[in-house]
């Protein structure tokens, strides 16, 4: 069973939909109007997410997180270092990219994950959980919050650098979640043919 206390309360911080496929992105401001034919764009005020963490952090999760509807399709995510090492502690996809059931439920893919991420909102995600004060005094991180530092750089530089897809067959837009390019291979047809 894939119901748990967090995914109840990201779905009620983020205000997830039940119908339509829904894209959360890390920004200010409500939901804005689809035009016809694409998804809603759920646009959650930065207190909700704070909220999501907030509730996961009063978890104590102990155990380790149950990833194993994304590996379905993400296989190579299941030796890959980031993925392995917040499994352990309990902190799995669905915490940081959402429930995703439209995404998983599309077997040609064209539906994105209920949470994206811009480059821009990176650092953002990853301080919402690691204390700035404890990574500046380890290996290589004082660099990363030094005033010289690049402000182009984040923590997926370093450890993220295998959690993106080498091979993509989809491309979304990460505030709008519309889909902006496509290998253009299918698995599902729209229409069975004749004869089948």
């Amino acid at each position: 069973m894939r119901v748990n206390l967090l995914k109840a309360t990201t779905a009620a911080a983020i205000g997830l939909a039940t119908a339509g496929a829904i894209v959360v992105c890390l920004a200010d401001g409500p939901p804005g109007k689809p035009a016809p034919g694409e998804a809603a764009v759920a646009k959650p005020r930065r207190a909700d997410w704070e909220k999501v963490v907030a509730a996961w952090k009063s978890e104590k999760v102990s155990d380790p997180a149950d990833n194993s509807y994304c590996d379905v399709c993400h296989l190579n995510y299941q030796q890959e270092k980031l993925a392995k090492t917040h499994k352990k502690a309990g902190v799995g996809c669905e915490t940081c990219h959402g429930i995703s059931d439209k995404h998983s439920e599309d077997e040609d893919n064209v539906i994105p994950p209920d949470i994206l991420y811009g480059k821009d909102q990176v650092m953002a995600l990853c301080m919402a959980c690691h204390e700035k004060a404890k990574l500046v005094k380890e290996d290589n991180h004082d660099e990363l919050f030094s005033d010289e530092a690049d402000p182009e750089d984040t923590c997926a530089d370093c450890h993220g650098e295998k959690h993106r897809l080498k091979v993509r067959t989809r491309r979304w837009d990460k505030q709008t979640g519309k889909l902006i390019w496509s290998d253009g291979v299918r698995m599902m047809e729209d229409k069975p043919k004749a004869g089948r």
